[in-house]
């Protein structure tokens, strides 16, 4: 019942949290200043006494955010202070004098702000909140105004609902991207990503506590003959069935992290070396009880951990831990070796159905010299380089490039498949009004959503998209200034409440349009505001221009807040598509591709080559010389790889070593020159000092022929293999019927 009624149920949506918290805190920051600033020009109409409160709400948000990295329930941090600012805006409203109910509209940035930053359940029960505040206050506060112009409560609780929505999308996309970033395409376990964050939250949490923490390392042991004798797919089954045993012996306490290739990686929790080692001797049994994949398989862990009383320092016991590992390889193999002072006695295995011998578990020295930490080493020079000349070629000066025209359509149809209910809404509080400001009103808002609708739904097959949306837009937002500033001839002197109605767009286009497009489709949506509500009374926004500028702040703050959500759905989006390794694509980028490359071979018929490249002896690298010389290699290999290729010929990371390339409209003599030069550039010069060498495997379709990857991948793949059988160093192609392999 407790964990239901948490903020954040785990880890991840605590993370997540934590990291949007930070993210739109700048944007925070600039809103309160616009958010003064307005407030300033109010003190004429409300009086000095409403600010007393709202300093209030903004002092609790600077402390909140202060002492959020140091505490254990961050959450309930800013809940609080969420919560202490909504109540401050109400005691605001209470306070003021004049036309108080103009300020209930203050209600709904504390309300964006919860939308990007909590989690949803939490969020949704902020809106249901805010809406019963709003009403409250507008009751208590002013109940004379409110009788007389009720539509000073329905304007800003339409459009606190109606922006909330487009808020809550974009948030779940980041949601969704987050996941996806995080998590292994293969195997479904935790990725490197993952690691990295999780690391630094132990880090954070042993720091406080002194709670040991242990490291566990496995490697599969002679996995590359599996990948040499039966080919890429068993393997790749070999992995998946890896990483299920792996989970299903660990249980949900421990979550297992793929750090590449056959490796993998368990971080214990206030756990000293023998319970460590009693968690990695089950492990290593489950992976002997029984065939993976119709194969036998073993596995070789080491094992480190924390001093107890002192912080978690993960290079320290991941060193450990691999020099323990590396110990097991060299002892024979499917055994433990536990790193550590040698009066640690052990801990008795867990019962298995097939029993873990004693002799393999092996007692290292902590105190014998360490081996450098394998920390990942920077991406090969010349890599951003290569990725900017792939801007310029894919992008506009609006977008930066493919992916993130891709993030603009994928997020704009989101948005728009969300926002039924915002429409629904928005119209309602529209028609309504219609009864008494003229039902002129509705006709601009109604036409320009039709023409929008229409508009929208060509957006896919265009070139430059972006422009094309950016531009309707634009225009739509014209149109509903318009029929706002029609409330100009509903009476002799109008209220300045409908202004606030035009925010509801922009949170959601802010979020799908990059910095620039932000900052010019704000700038008119301020200019669009500011001319529809000088237009309904003009002598009302002279003489009162705290009335103008809130809305306007209003405005700002929210394409401030869905940028800064935006543009981390964005970001995560790229490295859930990104190795961050290497920073080739991966093995979701590579499914995605080839999917899009069948249908397109099926509309024209043209011939798609596929690539499979595979480094000779790198498990000996990794063996010889330790993961971080192993990754430096990868790093400069991937880098070599993609220097030879087109900005739309990609190559793609799929496993350790491994590589794939796709090149659309290229033949087989194409194709195989292309293999040829770069089998040659890595061959070139010494990579870490280490000669390196590379095997690849060429396959393609015939002209007119369906690209189905599978199959062509299968051919691709039993080309390497034979390059492998030939003496390594080679290409190999595999005819289209898949009968010959030619060297």
């Amino acid at each position: 019942m407790g964990k239901r009624l948490a903020l954040c149920r785990g880890d991840a949506e605590r993370a997540r949290l934590l990291d949007m918290s930070e993210r739109v805190r700048r944007a925070e920051r600039l809103s309160l200043v616009a958010l003064a600033a307005a407030g300033t020009l109010c003190v004429p109409i409300y009086g000095w006494t409403p600010l007393l409160p709202l300093a209030a709400a903004v002092g609790a948000i600077g402390v909140g955010q202060a002492v959020l990295t140091r505490v254990r329930r961050p959450e309930n941090v800013l809940m609080g202070c969420w919560l202490f600012a909504q109540l401050m805006i109400a005691l605001a409203v209470g306070l003021a004098a004049g036309p108080s109910l103009y300020l209930l509209c203050l209600f709904i940035f504390p309300m964006l702000l919860g939308s990007a930053v909590f989690p949803p359940r939490a969020a949704a029960a902020g809106v249901v909140f805010t809406g019963l505040l709003m009403t409250a206050t507008a009751f208590i506060a002013n109940p004379h105004m409110l009788a007389a112009t009720p539509f000073a409560l329905i304007y800003p609780a339409a459009t606190m609902l109606a922006s909330a929505i487009p808020a809550a999308a974009v948030r779940n996309l980041d949601v969704t991207t987050r996941e996806s970033a995080i998590v292994d395409q293969l195997t479904g376990t935790l990725n490197r990503a993952a690691l990295e964050f999780r690391i630094a939250e132990l880090a954070h949490q042993s720091a406080l506590t002194e709670h040991q923490v242990a490291v566990v390392l496995g490697d599969l042991d002679r996995f590359k003959s599996i990948n040499d004798e039966h080919g890429h797919s068993a393997g790749d089954d070999v992995l998946r069935e890896t990483a299920a045993r792996l989970i299903e012996a660990t249980g949900s306490t421990h979550p297992i992290y793929r750090l590449g290739g056959e490796e993998f990686i368990v971080l214990l929790t206030d756990t000293d070396i023998s319970d460590a080692v009693a968690v990695a001797q089950r492990l290593c049994g489950a992976i002997r009880e029984r065939p993976l994949s119709g194969i036998n398989v073993t596995m070789s862990f080491g094992v480190g951990a924390s001093p107890a009383g002192a912080p978690f320092d993960y290079e320290q016991v991941f060193a450990d831990a691999d020099r323990a590992l590396y110990e097991a390889k060299a002892g024979g193999r499917d055994r433990v070796c536990a790193a550590g002072s040698t009066d640690v006695p052990l801990a008795t295995p867990a019962p298995l159905a097939a029993p873990e011998p004693a002799s393999n578990v092996v007692r290292l020295d902590r105190r014998r010299p360490r081996d450098p930490a394998p920390t990942a080493a920077a991406p090969a020079a010349g890599w951003q380089a290569r990725i900017e000349a792939e801007h310029v070629e894919t992008g506009s000066w609006l977008v930066r490039d493919e992916l993130e025209r891709e993030h603009l359509l994928d997020l704009n149809r989101r948005i728009h498949a969300s926002n039924r209910p915002a429409y629904a809404i928005t119209f309602g509080a529209v028609i309504a009004a219609a009864f008494t400001y003229g039902w002129i009103t509705l006709i601009p808002p109604a036409l320009a959503a039709i023409f929008y609708n229409l508009v929208e739904s060509r957006l896919e097959r265009k070139r430059r998209p972006e422009f094309l949306l950016g531009g309707i837009w634009m225009f739509t937002q014209a149109a509903n200034a318009l029929g706002i500033a029609l409330v100009h001839f509903s009476s002799p002197h109008p209220p300045l409440l409908a202004p606030v109605f035009m925010l509801i767009m922009v949170v959601g286009t802010s979020a799908v349009f990059p910095r620039r497009g932000v900052a010019i489709g704000v700038s008119w949506q301020v200019l669009m505001t500011f001319g529809a509500a000088v237009f309904i009374d003009p002598s009302l926004a002279a003489h009162s221009p705290g009335l103008v500028a809130l809305p306007l702040a209003l405005v700002t703050s929210a394409g401030l807040i869905g940028y800064a959500a935006g543009r981390s759905a964005i970001d995560h989006r790229g490295a859930a598509v990104v190795d961050n390794l290497t920073g080739l694509l991966n093995r979701g980028a590579l499914a995605a591709r080839s999917a899009e490359l069948a249908h397109h071979a099926l509309a024209t018929g043209q011939q798609v080559a596929v690539v499979v490249a595979d480094l000779d002896h790198f498990k000996s690298i990794n063996d010889q010389h330790g993961h971080a010389t192993g990754d430096k290699v990868l790093q400069e290999a991937a880098y070599r790889l993609r220097k030879g290729l087109r900005a739309f010929e990609a190559a793609y990371r799929v496993g350790g070593e491994e590589f794939v390339i796709l090149l659309p409209g290229v033949g087989a003599d194409d194709a195989v020159g292309i293999a040829q030069r770069t089998c040659e550039t890595i061959r070139q010069t010494p990579i870490a000092g280490i000669e390196v060498t590379m095997c690849l495997g060429v396959a393609t379709t015939r002209p007119g022929e369906p690209f189905r990857y599978d199959r062509v991948f299968a051919q691709a793949d039993a080309a390497l293999y034979e390059a492998k059988r030939s003496g390594r160093d080679r290409v190999c192609w595999a005819e289209p019927d898949a009968a010959s392999i030619a060297a």
